[in-house]
C-alpha cells in the first residue's frame, strides 16, 4: 500500500487490554473509527492497510486499545500510513520517539500525566505539538529534531526557557511557549538558530526580561510577551539591541509603567501592542519605528498625549488610545500624519478637543465616545473628504453643538445617541430633532463612565451625572435619600480627587447594598471600615486586581465580567462572606487554602472562567455548600480534591467538557445532595469511592454515557436520576434495584432499542419514567415492575405500532404516546382513555386524509381508508 498524505487523529488514548470490536471505515473523505483493538496483533496500526486510505483525508480513531505494543511502534506503524498523527487525550506519563518514523508532524493535545520526553535523532520530523502536559522544562534531547521548524510546548508547568537548547535547530522557525509557568530566559551562549521568526511566550509568569536574550534572532520578525507580569524592559548596559526583522512586538496585559525604546533598534517595526499595561506616560523614543502603522496604548493610565512624538511615523496608519485618563488634546504646532485614518480616544475623561493643528488627509474615523464634551470638536474645517465616521455618543453635548453640524448628522458622518422609542426617558426634557423619527436627547449621558445602584428602599430617585469628590457625592445622596426616595439610580459617578475605594467608604455610612452595572476601573480595594453588606460589580472588564483589607460587614460579593487571573488572595479578610461569585473572568486555579478562614462562606459561584485545575488542601474544613463551576475548561476531576468541603450540598459542573469524573481514593461527603453534570464529555461516572449518603439527585444529561454509572444502588436516598441526552442502546430496570426513594427516572432521547426487565424489581415510590425519543418498538416486560406510585410515563417519538396494554396494570397512569407510527386499529380500543379518561396522550396523527386532531379520533376521521390501507401511520 502506497504511503499517502492523511491525517491520524487519535481522540482518545490509553494502553490498557480490553476486547472490544472495531467500526471500520466506509468510502467517504473522512474516515472515522469508533474503536480499534491492536492488542492482539504485532503490526498496530497496520492493520489500517486494509482500509482505502488513499480515498481519505483525514482519519480519526475515537478509542485505541493498545496492549503490550509500545508507543515507539504505534509512531512507527502510523508513519506508514500517514505523516501527521494527532493524538487528542494522550494518558501516558512518557513518550519516546524513535529515529525510526517519518511522521512530519505530531500533536499531543492532552497530555496531562505526561512528564518524560525523550527523543532520538530524526530527520522527518517538522512540527511537535505538546499542550496541557506534565513536563517542567523543555527536554534537552530536543536538538534530535534535526528537521523540526514548529515547536509548541503550550500550557505546560515549564518554569526556565533556556534558548541555547534551540541552538542546534537550524531549521526551527516558530517556538511557542504560551501558557506555562516561566519566569526566566536564559540567552543563547552562542549564536543561536539563524531561522526563528516567531517567539510567542505570552500567558506566563515572566516579571523582567532582557532584550538582549534576543539579540542573535535576526530573523525573527514577531515577539509575543502579552499577558505576563513585565514591569521594565531591560537592555544591555553596552551598547543597543538590533532587531532588523522584528515587525510585531506583543507587550499587553503586563504591569509596565515606563518603557523607553532608545536601545531597540527595530526599523522594521509596524504593530507595537501595549494595552492594558499601568503606563501613565506616553513610551519615549517611538520614532524609532518609522515604519509603524498600528500603535495601541488602550487601557492605561495616560493622563496627556503628545502628537509631536509621531511626526516621523509617516506610516502611522491607526493610533488606539481608549479607555486611558486623557482630559484635553492639543495640539500647540503643525503635526503631519499622512497616513493615519483611525483614531480612538473613547472612555476618556475629555472636556476638549482640539485637532486644528492635526494634518491627517486620510483620516476617515474618530472614536469620541463616552467622554465629557459638552461641544462637538470641530474636526470639519478642513478637507474632510476621507472623513466618514465621527462617533460622539456618551458625551454631555449641548443643543447648539447638534445644530451646528446638522449638516453631518445628515449625512451619517457624526454619530449621535438617537433615541429609538418615543416612551425613552430623557431626564432634561430637551431634544434635538432632525427628523420626526430621530431625535437626541442632550446634556445626558448616554454611555456610562461608572453605573451605580444603591439599595435600600423600593421607591426610587434618578440621577444623570453626579460629580465630585468621594464624601460631597455621598453626603449629597444621603440628604436625597429619605423615606420617599430610598433607591437611588445614579447613571454616571465622576470622581473628582478621590479613588473609588473612598467613594464606598463613605457611602456605607449610610447604604448597605451598592452595585455598580458598569466599572472602569483597574483595581478596587474594599476598605476595612466599610459597613456594606452587599457589593455587586458588573462589567469590569479592565478590572485586574482586588484588594480586600479586614472587613468584618460584608456579607455578598458579586463580581461578573472581570480580567481577573486568579481569586482574589486576601478573600480571607472577609470574615462575614457568605456569598462569593466572581465569573467570567480569567481564574485559572483553584486553591481551597485561600477559604481556611471564611468560617460563614456557604456559596461559591466561579462559572464561565478558565479553571483547569484544583488543589487539594486535607487540613481545614471549609463551609462550602453549593459550588458552581460551570463552563470552565476542567476535563478531569478527582472527588479526593473536594475531600475537606465536608459541607457541600450542591456541586454543578455543566459544560465544562468533563471527560472523568473519579474518586481515586474513598471519599465522604456526608451532605451532599446533587451533583449536575450536564452537557459534558463524560462515558461513564465512576463513583464507586464516593460516599454521600444524602445524595438526593444525579443529572448527567447531554454527555457520551453507554451505559449505567457503577453503584448507584448504594445512594438509596437519590429521588431524581436524569441521563436525558446519551448514549444508551439497552437498560435493564432491574439495576434500579434498591433505589426505594427514587421518583423520577429520565433517559429521554437516548438510542434505547431495548428496555427491559430481566427480574421483578421493586421501586415503591416511582412516578415519572420518562423513555421518550428512543428507537423502542414494545416493552415486554413491564409485568415485573413493581411501581405502586408510577403516575406518568413518556414514551413520545419512538417506534410503537400499538400502544402498550399499560392500562390494564396501572388504569389511572398517564401514557403520552405521540409521534409514534400507531396503526389506527390500535387507536380503536383506547378511545376511551383518549377523550374521557384522558390517560393517553396522542396529540396530532396525520392520517391519507390529512392531518386531524385529537378530538376526532372518535369520529374514526383518520381511519375512513382503514379497509384500504390498515396501517395507516399517525405520524408528526
Amino acid at each position: 500500500m502506497n504511503r499517502v498524505a492523511c491525517a491520524v487523529i487519535v481522540t482518545v488514548f490509553w494502553v490498557i487490554a480490553v476486547p472490544t470490536t472495531g467500526h471500520m471505515c466506509g468510502s467517504h473523505t473522512f474516515c472515522r473509527i469508533s474503536e480499534l483493538d491492536i492488542t492482539a496483533t504485532s503490526e498496530g496500526l497496520s492493520v489500517l492497510k486494509q482500509e482505502p486510505c488513499a480515498t481519505y483525508s483525514s482519519i480519526q480513531i475515537q478509542r485505541l486499545f493498545m496492549g503490550t505494543t509500545t508507543i515507539a511502534t504505534l509512531l512507527i506503524n502510523a508513519s506508514a500510513l500517514t505523516n501527521n498523527l494527532h493524538l487528542k487525550q494522550y494518558h501516558e506519563q512518557s513518550i519516546l520517539l524513535p529515529s525510526a518514523h517519518t511522521l512530519e508532524a505530531l500533536t499531543l493535545q492532552e497530555a496531562p500525566q505526561l512528564h518524560t520526553i525523550t527523543v532520538q535523532t530524526n530527520r522527518h520530523l517538522k512540527q511537535l505539538e505538546i499542550t496541557q502536559c506534565a513536563i517542567s522544562f523543555v527536554p534537552p534531547s530536543i536538538r534530535n529534531l534535526i528537521s523540526l521548524r514548529e515547536l509548541r510546548l503550550k500550557f505546560c508547568p515549564i518554569r526556565v526557557l533556556n534558548l541555547a537548547l534551540l541552538s542546534s535547530l537550524k531549521y526551527l522557525e516558530t517556538a511557542q511557549f504560551m501558557g506555562n509557568n516561566i519566569t526566566i530566559i536564559y540567552p543563547p551562549q552562542a549564536s543561536i538558530a539563524q531561522n526563528i521568526q516567531t517567539i510567542d511566550l505570552s500567558y506566563n509568569k515572566v516579571q523582567q526580561i532582557d532584550m538582549s536574550a534576543f539579540r542573535t534572532l535576526k530573523q525573527m520578525n514577531n515577539l509575543n510577551l502579552a499577558y505576563n507580569r513585565l514591569a521594565t524592559i531591560e537592555y544591555p548596559p553596552d551598547g543597543v539591541v538590533t532587531l532588523p526583522r522584528l515587525t510585531t512586538l506583543y507587550l499587553s496585559n503586563n504591569k509596565i509603567k515606563r518603557i523607553s525604546f532608545v536601545q531597540l533598534n527595530a526599523s522594521s517595526m509596524e504593530f507595537l501592542e501595549l494595552s492594558s499595561n499601568r503606563l501613565s506616560t506616553m513610551p519615549e523614543h517611538i520614532d524609532q519605528f518609522p515604519k509603524l502603522i498600528l500603535l495601541a496604548l488602550n487601557d492605561n493610565g495616560l493622563g496627556t498625549f503628545d502628537f509631536a512624538s509621531l511626526e516621523s511615523l509617516s506610516n502611522l496608519q491607526r493610533l488606539e488610545l481608549n479607555n486611558n485618563r486623557l482630559r484635553s488634546i492639543d495640539l500647540p504646532s503643525e503635526v503631519l500624519l499622512p497616513s493615519l485614518f483611525q483614531l480612538s480616544l473613547a472612555n476618556n475623561q475629555l472636556t476638549s478637543v482640539a485637532l486644528e493643528q492635526l494634518t491627517a488627509p486620510r483620516l476617515s474615523l474618530i472614536d469620541l465616545s463616552s467622554n465629557l464634551l459638552k461641544v462637538i470638536p470641530d474636526v470639519f474645517e478642513k478637507d474632510v473628504n476621507q472623513l466618514q465616521y465621527v462617533n460622539v455618543m456618551g458625551n454631555p453635548l449641548v443643543c447648539g453643538t447638534y445644530q451646528k453640524y446638522r449638516k453631518y448628522i445628515r449625512l451619517g458622518i457624526l454619530i449621535p445617541k438617537w433615541i429609538l422609542r418615543k416612551e425613552e426617558f430623557c431626564s432634561t426634557g430637551k431634544y434635538f430633532i432632525l427628523t420626526s423619527t430621530r431625535r437626541v436627547c442632550f446634556g445626558l449621558m448616554l454611555k456610562f463612565y461608572t453605573v451605580a445602584t444603591l439599595i435600600a428602599l423600593p421607591k426610587t430617585i434618578h440621577f444623570t451625572t453626579l460629580r465630585g469628590t468621594g464624601k460631597q457625592t455621598s453626603e449629597y445622596l444621603q440628604n436625597q435619600l429619605t423615606t420617599n426616595h430610598a433607591l437611588a439610580i445614579v447613571e454616571r459617578v465622576v470622581l473628582v480627587g478621590t479613588s473609588v475605594d473612598s467613594f464606598i467608604d463613605h457611602l456605607s455610612l449610610f447604604i448597605g447594598c451598592l452595585s455598580f452595572n458598569v466599572f472602569y476601573e483597574q483595581t478596587l480595594t474594599i476598605p476595612g471600615n466599610s459597613m456594606l453588606l452587599y457589593l455587586t460589580i458588573r462589567k469590569a472588564m479592565q478590572l485586574k486586581s482586588i484588594t480586600v483589607s479586614p472587613n468584618a460587614t460584608l456579607q455578598k460579593f458579586i463580581v461578573e465580567g472581570c480580567n481577573l487571573s486568579s481569586i482574589l488572595t486576601t478573600v480571607e479578610n472577609l470574615t462575614q462572606i457568605q456569598h462569593l461569585t466572581i465569573t467570567e473572568c480569567g481564574i485559572t486555579h483553584l486553591n481551597w487554602r485561600l477559604f481556611a478562614n471564611n468560617r460563614l462562606l456557604e456559596l461559591l459561584n466561579l462559572n464561565g472562567n478558565r479553571i483547569a485545575t484544583i488543589s487539594r488542601f486535607d487540613t481545614a474544613n471549609i463551609t462550602i455548600k453549593k459550588l458552581y463551576l460551570d463552563n470552565n475548561p476542567l476535563h478531569y476531576l478527582d472527588l479526593h480534591r473536594l475531600v475537606n468541603l465536608r459541607q457541600l450540598q450542591h456541586l454543578h459542573m455543566q459544560s465544562c467538557n468533563l471527560v472523568r469524573l473519579y474518586a481515586s481514593v474513598p471519599v465522604t461527603l456526608s451532605a451532599l445532595q446533587a451533583i449536575i453534570l450536564v452537557n459534558n464529555s463524560l462515558n461513564t461516572v465512576h463513583l464507586v469511592f464516593l460516599d454521600a449518603p444524602s445524595l438526593s439527585h444525579i443529572n448527567l444529561s447531554n454527555n457520551r454515557i453507554r451505559k449505567l454509572p457503577l453503584d448507584l444502588v448504594k445512594f438509596t436516598r437519590l429521588m431524581h436520576l436524569i441521563l436525558l441526552r446519551n448514549k444508551l442502546i439497552t437498560f435493564d430496570v432491574y439495576a434500579l434495584t434498591g433505589l426505594t426513594r427514587l421518583q423520577s427516572f429520565s433517559v429521554q432521547s437516548n438510542r434505547l432499542k431495548s428496555f427491559t426487565a430481566s427480574r421483578s424489581v421493586t421501586l415503591p415510590h416511582l412516578k415519572w419514567l420518562d423513555l421518550g425519543s428512543n428507537l423502542l418498538v414494545d416493552i415486554d416486560t413491564y409485568d415485573r415492575w413493581n411501581f405502586p406510585s408510577l403516575q406518568n410515563i413518556l414514551l413520545e417519538n419512538n417506534s410503537f405500532t400499538a400502544v402498550p396494554q399499560l392500562h390494564n396494570r396501572w388504569p389511572n397512569v398517564h401514557l403520552k404516546m405521540s409521534y409514534n407510527p400507531v396503526t389506527c386499529s390500535s387507536l380503536e380500543d383506547f378511545v376511551d382513555q383518549i377523550l374521557y379518561k384522558r390517560k393517553l396522550s396522542i396529540e396530532r396523527v396525520k392520517c391519507p386524509n390529512g392531518d386531524v386532531k385529537r378530538s376526532d379520533l372518535i369520529k374514526r376521521n383518520c381511519c375512513i381508508m382503514r379497509q384500504e390501507n390498515e396501517t395507516s401511520l399517525p405520524t408528526v
